[in-house]
């Protein structure tokens, strides 16, 4: 005799709780009906209406085109930099035209919806990376490693940086042109301790930066570049010659 015990019984079997409900009598069924709906669902109805768009775009967008290759892709041989598997490609070359590369803006610069605009951002990538990581982490990472380096050009105010190098990603991204950013942050000494507060104080810096004419020279290490081996663009923090953490940028 041959047992399956995958998954739950049809609502219409005998021995479905679903089905007994019917036959107990009225006020039983009056004093013990819970009947509710799915809770993703009634999660989503509660969201501002620009957030619940948006929520609904990344489970279709993780539904469609990252759970059929999540498994495949994981089984992956990981490939010497500047390599990528032709299934990533693909799915960054669609996650770019969709917008999934550049949600941090809206348009004309970016693709962030304008009903999601007059909310925090972190509640934006924070729906966007729930619904990517319920198919596939890894997959999520790839997608989501590129705003790391891409929000210091947002967070740094200026105009020039925002309308400059941000938008030529963005738009780069938009039109299937896959262009990542990477954060190059971490040095072989130390990791994310020495950012700030006592351990920045301690630390001397591994990279430094020296003016020269147009820009500056950076000489020294960075290691663990959130999405390096795939990026065109990188955001590298640095200390000014001679100077502590406290010039850090």
């Amino acid at each position: 005799m041959k047992t399956h015990l995958e998954g739950h019984l049809p609502l219409s079997h005998a021995l479905a709780p679903q089905a007994q409900f019917q036959h107990l009598p009225l006020i039983s069924r009056l004093l013990t009906d819970s009947t509710l709906d799915d809770l993703w669902h009634s999660d989503t109805k509660r969201l501002p209406k620009g957030l619940a768009q948006l929520r609904r775009k990344a489970r279709a967008f993780a539904q469609q085109h990252l759970a059929p290759v999540a498994a495949e892709l994981d089984l992956a041989e990981h490939l010497p930099a500047g390599e990528m598997h032709p299934k990533v490609e693909a799915v960054l070359k669609r996650a770019g035209q969709e917008g999934w590369l550049s949600y941090f803006l809206p348009w004309p610069l970016g693709s962030l919806p304008y009903r999601a605009l007059p909310h925090p951002l972190i509640w934006s990538c924070a729906l966007v990376v729930e619904e990517f990581s319920r198919v596939c982490g890894g997959l999520m990472l790839l997608l989501s490693a590129h705003h790391l380096g891409c929000m210091p050009l947002i967070l740094s105010g200026q105009l020039s940086q925002i309308l400059g190098p941000l938008r030529r990603i963005y738009q780069d991204n938009l039109h299937g042109n896959i262009h990542l950013a990477a954060f190059a942050i971490t040095e072989p000494q130390a990791g994310s301790d020495v950012e700030d507060s006592l351990g920045a104080s301690l630390y001397r810096p591994g990279l430094v930066a020296t003016p020269t004419a147009g820009g500056y020279l950076l000489n020294g290490r960075k290691c663990f570049i959130s999405g390096g081996d795939l990026a065109q663009s990188f955001t590298v923090f640095a200390a000014l010659k001679g100077e502590s953490m406290e010039s850090w940028t």
